[in-house]
């Protein structure tokens, strides 16, 4: 194998393998075996999704370690930084019970995804999670109706 990623809010992954060294029928099977979808896909068809992946998209996300406008301006400055994100948007809390921080980022998606998001609000102490696809926290931390996915493409 030369090389395996995964991409779990995607639910799908990809292998590079020698075909001097192993077959993609002893792959393809090993990962039926494994009890997983499979299915062969060429270096052509990775070109042809090349333009689907430079889409703009976004997400909502509920971070809940920030309680206050400045650590909302603080997050916010952080998701700015990250390379593929084009806007970012916090709504702090208002400290009321059950109020929650939303933040909404657009961003590119081949160059950055929630995953790598969560990591970099996590690793900047900032406790963060995908906001729920029904529920959103509108800037007085009142639950409204969401239209849209937690992770949409537009």
């Amino acid at each position: 194998m030369l090389s395996a990623s995964v991409a779990l809010l995607a639910s799908s992954a990809s292998v590079v393998v020698d075909a001097a060294v192993v077959s993609d029928d002893a792959v393809l099977q090993a990962v039926d075996d494994a009890g997983f979808d499979v299915s062969l896909r060429s270096a052509a068809d990775e070109d042809a999704a090349a333009p689907a992946r430079t889409q703009a998209a976004c997400m909502r996300l509920q971070l809940l370690s920030v309680a206050c406008e400045h650590d909302a301006d603080a997050a916010a400055l952080l998701l700015l930084s990250l390379p593929g994100v084009t806007a970012a948007r916090v709504t702090h809390a208002d400290g009321a019970p059950g109020s929650v921080c939303v933040a909404e980022v657009d961003y590119i998606q081949h160059k950055t995804g929630p995953r790598t998001v969560l990591q970099a609000l996590h690793d900047g102490r900032v406790n963060a999670r995908l906001a729920p696809a029904t529920a959103q926290t509108d800037a007085n931390g009142a639950f409204a109706r969401c239209l849209c996915t937690n992770v949409c493409a537009r």
